[in-house]
Formats: C-alpha cells, structure tokens, sequence
C-alpha cells in the first residue's frame, strides 16, 4: 500500500506489556497464556479483527480465542511502522528488537525510495534513512492535500484564460492563483513558474478580480515551506543512501578478505565531514517536523509512515 496514504493511518496505544518467554505467551502447543488472552479480551469489541505479525498467531488466537484476526500485507505494512516508531508511542522501552524478530522493509518504504530515484538493499536501510524518507512522505501529504481544491480552482484558471495548467503540481498551481490576490508582492514566483507563464498571468489576472479561489496565503505557505523541506531532506536521503551503499560494501569485503574494501578511514571521515557541510544542520526543526512532532507526543498517537 502506498505510503502517502498510510500516513493517514493512526494507532492508539491502549496498552503494553513485555513477554520475556514469547514461547510462553503464545505457541502452538500452549496456546495463549492467561496474561496476555485477558490484555486482548480486554480490548476486543464484537466485529473487532486483530492484526497479528505472524500468520501462525492468527491460528493460534483465533482457534484457542475465538478472535478473528487479520494477517496480510496491509497489516505487516502497520507492524513495520510501529516496529520503526515504537520509541514514540512508547518512550519508556528502551529495548531493542533482535534480528529475528525486526520485519523485512516495508513495501511503503520501497516505493517512496524507488520514487526518488533511490536503489536501495534491506541491509542498507537504517534509522536515519527512515526518519529522511518519513519527512518525505509528510511533505508529500500536505501536496496531496491540497492538490484537489487547487486542480479545481485550475479548471476555473483555463476556461478564463485559456492557460493550461493540467498537469502542474500543488505548489505551481498555488503559486499562479496567488498571482491574482493581494498577497502577490509576498510570492516567490521565480523557483516554480517561468518568465513566459508569469507574464501571461500577470496580462489575465484583472479577469480574476472578482472571483473567490480556495488557494488561500495559508495554503501556499504550507505548500513552499513543504517544497523547501522536500528538497533538502531528498539531497540528504541520497548522501544517507550513498553512505549506506559504502558501508555495506566494505562490510561484503570484510567478510571475503577483499583488500580493496579496506578504505583508509581518514578518506571516510573526510568524505563524511564534507556531505555534512552540504547538508542542513539536523538539529535544526523545520516546522512541518515540529508541528507533527507535537501532534504525536502530546496525542499519544503514532502516525506510521509505511
């Protein structure tokens, strides 16, 4: 399932508990054990389904619960996400999942990934490359967003001027309409439009004067301000991803004695020390980060981008 949309799915946490022995809390030959049957009849409503991680739970839960349960690839999509995001929905556990136990990447992830160009292997995905491309993904919700009022206030663009605008994006899209409001000297049209689309709008706009647009100065500054971050966090996610690349290739060489794979680390902390000096400093909060930040913490929701 895309990961755009999965943004729009939210988990609530109603409670957490650690199995020290899995085998225990549930296996085939016990079935589920006491504590953890009484925190799911606890939750369960009639009609409810309950997504499970492995298909043998599903078997389990329902032949010993009576609980239907889903297991299919929208669910390990949501497995994956909280797996990734469980520091936020519960900040108190501090401990780290085994190999055995971690999901393959999402299919969410893959696609975003391909998206942009990038040609990534499981082994190379980390945390770093995960936050990046989840601040992807929240920029390309807030175009996404935006994107349906603005194709109509666009239809309304063409039949009085004549201009097509069909195939232009949100932030385009808005920029043009803000062409024709007050709030024109305030726009930073050159980055999206060209000489001639400007020119052609600025001839036309007094045909506009009297018509009322959904693109609001709101609308376009949310949509700029997510340009901006996508732009930075893309150039980012490529020096991550070339990293990754690098240091899965000398771990491959480490592990069939190539020599080659043996780069001098004074190379890797100089090449490292200059991707960093092309970046944006990550300490920095943009305000799409802060914003959905707050949201998830003081919600106690987790937003998963899958």
């Amino acid at each position: 399932m895309n990961m755009i949309f999965l943004l729009y799915l939210v988990v609530f946490l109603r409670q957490f508990q650690t199995f020290e022995d899995k085998s225990a809390a549930i296996s085939a030959d016990n079935g589920v054990n006491q504590q953890l049957a009484d925190m799911i009849e606890h939750w369960y409503l009639p009609g409810m389904k309950l997504g499970v991680a492995k298909p043998e739970y599903k078997t389990i839960i329902e032949s010993k619960l009576g609980i239907t349960c889903m297991h299919n690839e929208a669910v390990m999509e949501a497995m994956w996400g909280i797996e990734q995001l469980m520091h936020i929905l519960v900040p108190d556990e501090k401990a780290e999942l085994t190999k055995e136990d971690r999901l393959p990447m999402s299919q969410g992830l893959q696609m975003l990934l391909s998206r942009y160009g990038f040609d990534v292997e499981l082994e190379m995905i980390n945390k770093r490359i995960i936050v990046t491309a989840q601040t992807l993904c929240a920029c390309e919700v807030v175009e996404h967003e935006f994107l349906r009022p603005l194709r109509n206030d666009a239809l309304i663009l063409k039949a009085i001027s004549g201009i097509n605008c069909e195939h232009w994006d949100a932030l385009k899209l808005a920029t043009a309409l803000m062409m024709f409001s007050s709030f024109r000297e305030e726009i930073d049209s050159y980055e999206v439009l060209t000489q001639d689309e400007l020119s052609k709008l600025k001839i036309v706009a007094h045909k506009y004067k009297d018509i009322a647009f959904k693109c609001n100065c709101l609308m376009y500054k949310k949509l700029a301000s997510a340009y901006k971050i996508k732009l930075a966090k893309k150039k980012l996610l490529g020096s991550l991803v070339k990293k990754a690349r690098k240091a899965e290739v000398r771990k491959k060489g480490k592990l069939h004695g190539d020599p080659q794979s043996q780069i001098p680390q004074e190379h890797v902390q100089g090449e490292l020390q200059r991707d960093s000096e092309q970046l944006p400093q990550e300490h920095v909060k943009d305000k799409l980060q802060e914003t959905r930040s707050k949201f998830l913490k003081s919600m106690s929701l987790l937003i998963s981008a899958l």
